[in-house]
């Protein structure tokens, strides 16, 4: 399992390196209206949720397995282990266990990094597609219309500078498109975004959470081990007791029996002088 996790942890790599030179591809073509560009965009696409599925797994398999092997340690603590395996071995996979979750956590890192790269350049675009569409706003007020664009994922917001920029209305309509497409890039990119720092969240806390859930195992153990001791414990005693009664019982059987049968001969010795009286 260890080994597929590793593959899938390349595999994962490979994608964030592929997704970097998409990146590169698109933001160096003129427009974002263009066949190549709307291409370009699909196999971005792809490839993205081909990695966040990667991550999704390899998140939810690693804590499967660290369970598993959670479990296996308390089997042999317990003396039960099915594969005659010792503690040492068990830490032995919590180690290369830990070492995936940290080498994963780098890979959600770096794909992130390549993700603020990727917005900031798209943000530069938008800024000066913004410019073009309406010179006369302020850096602040371009920056607005950025944020506003980002949130919205559409360039609506632009439609009135249109209306008040009739000279340059034919191009300003092509430069609107451009604003809409990399307005919508700038959507898909922060909702990665949101995604990647999920699951950045939930690999921190699977790290921190380790030393707990051993802690944990091995007290349930430890405890399972004491209880099971006890129970052997009072499972004898009650065994011994068990014979102590059939003992005493045997013993007052015989007590009686030797009383009985001792004034029954007393009875039948004095039945002779009985007799003889009667005569």
């Amino acid at each position: 399992q260890v080994s597929d996790l590793q593959h899938s942890l390349r595999e994962a790599n490979g994608n964030i390196q592929s997704v970097g030179d998409l990146h590169m591809r698109t933001l160096a073509l003129p427009s974002s209206d263009d066949r190549r560009a709307i291409e370009l965009r699909g196999q971005l696409e792809a490839r993205k949720a081909t990695t966040r599925t990667l991550f999704q797994e390899l998140r939810d398999r690693l804590c499967a397995l660290e369970q598993a092997n959670a479990n296996l340690r308390a089997s042999v603590l317990l003396g039960r282990s099915p594969h005659t395996l010792s503690l040492a071995d068990t830490d032995v996979r919590e180690q290369q266990i830990t070492g995936l979750k940290e080498r994963v956590k780098a890979a959600i890192q770096r794909y992130g990094e390549a993700e603020r790269d990727y917005r900031g350049n798209q943000r530069a675009r938008l800024e000066r597609q913004v410019k073009v569409v309406n010179p006369d706003m302020t850096h602040d007020e371009v920056a607005q219309a950025v944020k506003a664009a980002e949130e919205s994922g559409d360039g609506a917001m632009f439609a009135q500078a249109l209306q008040s920029n009739g000279a340059r209305l034919p191009s300003a309509r092509g430069v609107l498109r451009e604003v809409q497409d990399r307005a919508a890039e700038l959507a898909r990119i922060e909702a990665t975004l949101v995604e990647l720092a999920e699951l950045f969240q939930d690999m921190s806390v699977m790290v921190e959470a380790q030393d707990a859930v051993i802690d944990e195992v091995e007290h349930n153990a430890v405890k399972t081990e004491l209880d099971t001791e006890k129970g052997l414990t009072h499972v004898k005693e009650a065994v011994v007791h068990a014979r102590n009664y059939r003992k005493w019982r045997w013993l007052c059987f015989g007590l009686s029996l030797i009383i009985l049968v001792r004034r029954l001969l007393r009875f039948l010795s004095s039945l002779p002088f009985t007799l003889r009286a009667c005569h």
